[in-house]
């Protein structure tokens, strides 16, 4: 199918035609091949036209099969079985006059019915579908078609579908215009040139139906510098196309979850997002840095959570359905045509991801460290953290402690903490027993407050409260702030990423906690270290089994503490380290810390706070 574009947009796609063809300079057409992606709930909505806003088991398709007589497909929806396109929905069949209001209307005969077709392409880019398959269950056994009604069904589903031609044209060509400027530099205007879209490979996958555009440029193309494979970039460059990369993430979640979602979506937006995050500190503060490791996370986490994106926007559409198939594809496209290239992630693709989701107004792709509320419930978060009141610790420091924190009064006031607040929670040279006792105190306090509406037994309340206190003990030794050439400073882990009391990091949580509050409110941070321990105990809570050789309260302890050190993917690989019996040195520690903290050996916290 031909068409004419612009000649910007040409000369665009013919440079990243010339990328992928490594620039070989000779007089024959060039052409790529970009990937169009139908997800399934996508498929649903344009083959079916069943839409509603009260989600998939209200969609009904009625289909007429004779004068009297009507074919009623209840909850449709199309899945991958053995390389074809496969539809399984309920049916029944309805007998009356439905064009007479006061005609009543007779249900018979209700079962499932299964269509199965290849899909096809043709030259003038339609979707359509060929080689159907029907048949009719009821009780788990195969109906014959050969009778009525069944015969007038087949008839009835086979008319639908063969009327039924999806135009691929308008998105294909959508793509290309978003595609081509992404992968060209300085491209001097050309004379106007035809380009020709062929449809080549269909692919039926488990989430998604692919079909392979080969699109040809009609007129030679010239040749132009290219940047060399695999050149390394600036750590500076790396850092602000992965901060744009989490800044899409979160408005990707924040713009396309539709509330509320169920568990396990939410679990999957969760889970990616940690993985995302925690993935970035682990390779970018670190000596293991991967090359182009942003390209390989976004193309692994779009493969994830574009199913769930496809699910809600089906159901809950705020734009034509043609927009999000054209989301889907340049997602895949850009993270496709980026390895091919052996090149990191171009912000401008990102952004220009971010773009298809805004009708009227750029999308702005900002990181910034300000609580995002949404963000927060969504993901399964209270809007706000409710912080209890401060408590009137008795504190037993002597006259000699005291004196001893003149030069804490040079302290900055941060977050609304006055050097009153923040003097207290100094670790004093001397007497670090009734220091750690008031610690203690604060984190028995919140974390009671954090599961106080929780249902659980009164036994996992008190093994929260442990576990709340010997992850403190574990992250900070209890310190939320240090001196510092005679300013009081907070603590920050040695790559600066993590802060305070229960060292949460900044850039795994952002969005989700004040950050000066972090660094500055003992209470807030002790708040957030609990709201985080509670996200993955109860996770641990809703197992059945522990495996053998480990008492109940320490596998909950230890595999809480694993997820809060290293996202909610590490549970699985605590499980194997632990049935090997080879914990990390983090987590040896941790368990040593929790062993101290239930059997009430306080006297070891003079090993790190010292006396």
């Amino acid at each position: 199918m031909r068409y004419k574009t612009p000649p910007m947009f040409i000369y665009a796609l013919i440079f990243s035609f010339a990328i992928v063809s490594l620039f070989h300079h000779d007089s024959a057409a060039k052409d790529v091949s970009l990937p169009l992606v139908i997800n399934y709930p996508i498929l649903d909505v344009l083959v079916l036209e069943t839409t509603s806003d009260q989600g998939a088991d209200a969609d009904i398709l009625t289909l007429p099969a004779g004068p009297k007589l009507s074919i009623v497909l209840v909850s449709p929806f199309f899945f991958a079985e053995k390389g074809r396109l496969a539809m399984k929905t309920g049916i029944y069949f309805e007998t009356g006059d439905r064009s007479r209001e006061k005609t009543p209307l007779s249900t018979h005969w209700k079962g499932k019915v299964r269509y199965s077709a290849k899909p096809a392409v043709d030259a003038s880019l339609f979707l359509t579908f060929k080689d159907p398959v029907i048949e009719f269950h009821r009780d788990g056994k195969i109906i014959s078609a050969q009778k009525s009604p069944f015969l007038e069904a087949n008839r009835a589903i086979l008319r639908f579908f063969q009327k039924r031609r999806i135009d691929l044209g308008p998105p294909t060509l959508r793509l290309i215009h978003l595609l081509a400027p992404l992968f060209a530099q300085d491209f001097p205007p050309l004379e106007q040139r035809n380009w020709q879209a062929e449809p080549r490979e269909i692919t039926v996958t488990p989430v998604h139906l692919q079909i392979d555009m080969q699109v040809e440029d009609t007129v030679n193309h010239i040749q132009t510098p290219r940047k060399p494979r695999g050149s390394v970039l600036p750590r500076s460059d790396i850092l602000k196309i992965w901060e744009t990369w989490d800044a899409l993430l979160v408005y990707l979640i924040t713009s396309l979850a539709a509330e509320p979602l169920n568990q396990q979506e939410q679990d999957v937006l969760f889970e990616t997002l940690m993985k995302t995050r925690y993935g970035f500190v682990s390779n970018f503060y670190t000596d293991r840095q991967n090359d182009c490791f942003v390209r390989e996370q976004f193309i692994s986490a779009w493969e994830t959570i574009s199913p769930v994106f496809a699910k809600i926007v089906a159901h809950h559409p705020s734009q034509p359905v043609e927009n999000y198939m054209v989301l889907f594809s340049a997602a895949k496209s850009i993270g496709q045509l980026s390895r091919e290239l052996d090149a990191e992630i171009d912000i401008r693709g990102l952004i220009a991801l971010a773009n298809l989701l805004k009708q009227e107004t750029r999308a702005i792709l900002t990181y910034d460290y300000h609580v995002n509320r949404r963000l927060r419930k969504v993901l399964g978060f209270r809007s706000n953290l409710d912080l209890p009141a401060a408590e009137n610790h008795s504190s037993s420091y002597s006259l000699r402690d005291f004196l001893s924190f003149r030069s804490a009064f040079a302290m900055e006031k941060k977050a609304h903490q006055s050097r009153k607040d923040i003097k207290p929670w100094i670790p004093p040279k001397k007497n670090v027993t009734a220091y750690a006792n008031k610690v203690r105190q604060l984190l028995a306090s919140v974390s009671d407050h954090t599961l106080e509406k929780h249902p659980s037994k009164t036994v996992h309340h008190e093994i929260f409260r442990e576990i709340a206190i010997s992850t403190a003990w574990q992250e900070s030794c209890f310190r939320q702030f240090r001196l510092e050439n005679g300013r009081a400073i907070f603590l920050k882990s040695w790559n600066h990423t993590s802060v305070g009391l229960m060292q949460i990091n900044e850039r795994v949580w952002r969005g989700f906690y004040n950050i000066e509050d972090l660094r500055w409110n003992i209470r807030y941070n002790a708040m957030a270290g609990c709201e985080i321990l509670r996200h993955y105990f109860e996770r641990i809570l809703s197992r059945e089994s522990v495996p053998k050789g480990l008492e109940k309260a320490d596998f909950i302890a230890n595999a809480t503490y694993a997820m809060y050190n290293s996202g909610p993917s590490a549970f699985d690989h605590f499980l194997k380290q632990f049935e090997t019996g080879k914990l990390p040195l983090s987590g040896r520690l941790y368990a040593r810390k929790f062993s101290w903290t239930k059997n009430g050996q306080w006297q070891n916290i003079h090993r790190c706070l010292g006396e």
